[in-house]
């Protein structure tokens, strides 16, 4: 009896032991185990500012690459060491463009020995606009009320509150409408028109006056039946009053058909035209001429938004349609636009001193038109794609994975 009683004390002994052995190792591992949550939280939080990072360096990356294709780059780094923590690369894949692209990032973290690696990765559909920026001297996005009927100008948002007046019927669309899906301008191809008016220098609007590099971007949908011989987008008038004869302080260049800067169509050669006058002695105008056929009908539901823009620096005359470089003009003149000391037309012509056409000179636009705005820069080509995809596909992230 005794000795049965003494084998189980034993056995029971050491299965005790051995339990408590076995938590004593665990208890050991337990410093290794806080180590380790403490460094994934801590390369999560890290991971989280590398992508970040990657977010704000595939900017600036995205404006090297083409506009078609695939393109891979990594940026690797040296000792970017954060806490515990260390982002050892940044590696970008551009689909297609600047718009669309992935960043997948590495993190390494080490303490006391404990050693892990974080990856995460980040895909977006996103546009150069969010950081080219609104045209920065005027920018008309057409998204308010009826603009006569609510008695209100034309609200400029590029933050220079330079407030365009609408003149006879003009009228916004209702939401949905517009080239970003909110509203957009409606002209009637009769006397439909938006001025920013100016008197010579543009005192009170000091930042429309652009004498070297610019840039003018537009949306709008050209209706087919279009009675005018022309319609006219977007004009920066040189000098509206200056005709053949030198008069005063009117060159006689006829600089009222000479725009700083200026798009519109022509039904007479199917094209549209972009334009602009360099501030040499003779005022010559450099044109780029591309063929066009309108597509709008009304009610405009179905008709596609065509986006129109235009650069010009050192002479150089760049004309865009859907974000992409149409036409290259360049005639040996390196020389800057003549400035546009009288403001800005939207709709028509600015020509205060008519010919032998008439009120029909005006060109007056028939369609609907978004997104209208002026830069006192040249865009790049990728940039300017990027605002064109910014207004037609707004940002939308993808996919988050870490």
């Amino acid at each position: 009896m005794g000795r049965s009683v003494l084998i189980v004390v034993l056995l029971m002994s050491t299965l005790f032991a051995g339990i408590v052995i076995s938590m004593q190792r665990k208890m050991m591992k337990l410093p290794d185990v806080m180590v380790r949550n403490l460094l994934m939280k801590e390369a999560e939080s890290v991971s989280d500012y590398a992508l970040r990072t990657g977010i704000r360096n595939a900017v600036s990356l995205g404006l090297q690459v083409p506009q078609e294709g695939h393109t891979d780059t990594t940026q690797v780094f040296t000792n970017f060491r954060v806490g515990h923590c260390v982002i050892d690369s940044i590696r970008y894949s551009f689909v297609e463009g600047a718009d669309h692209y992935r960043a997948q990032t590495t993190v390494r973290a080490s303490m006391q020995g404990v050693n892990i690696t974080y990856p995460a990765e980040m895909a977006f559909n996103y546009p150069i606009s969010a950081v080219v920026g609104n045209p920065n001297c005027f920018y008309f996005e057409m998204d308010q009320p009826q603009f006569h009927g609510s008695n209100e100008w034309i609200r400029d948002t590029s933050g220079n509150n330079y407030t365009g007046e609408p003149y006879n019927a003009v009228s916004t669309r209702p939401h949905g409408s517009g080239a970003n899906g909110w509203k957009c301008a409606s002209f009637d191809g009769v006397d439909d028109y938006i001025d920013i008016r100016c008197e010579p220098g543009c005192p009170d609007h000091p930042r429309l006056v652009v004498s070297s590099a610019l840039t003018i971007v537009c949306f709008a949908k050209i209706r087919v039946e279009t009675t005018a011989n022309q319609g006219t987008l977007v004009w920066l008038a040189s000098d509206p009053y200056d005709h053949g004869s030198a008069n005063g302080a009117h060159p006689g260049n006829n600089l009222r058909y000479k725009p700083t800067g200026a798009i519109w169509y022509s039904r007479t050669d199917q094209s549209m035209h972009f334009a602009a006058t360099l501030n040499n002695g003779p005022k010559t105008m450099v044109e780029a001429v591309v063929p066009y056929t309108p597509l709008g009908k009304w009610p405009h539901n179905k008709d596609p938004w065509h986006f129109f823009g235009m650069t010009l620096r050192f002479g150089i005359l760049k004309a865009y349609i859907n974000g992409v470089k149409v036409a290259t003009v360049y005639q040996g003149i390196t020389n800057d636009a003549i400035p546009n000391t009288y403001g800005v037309s939207v709709g028509r012509r600015d020509i205060r001193n008519l010919g032998s056409g008439g009120t029909a000179e005006y060109k007056y636009f028939y369609g609907l038109m978004d997104q209208v705005g002026l830069y006192d820069r040249a865009l790049s080509e990728a940039e300017m794609y990027g605002f064109y995809l910014g207004v037609i596909r707004p940002e939308n992230i993808l996919y988050i994975r870490d």
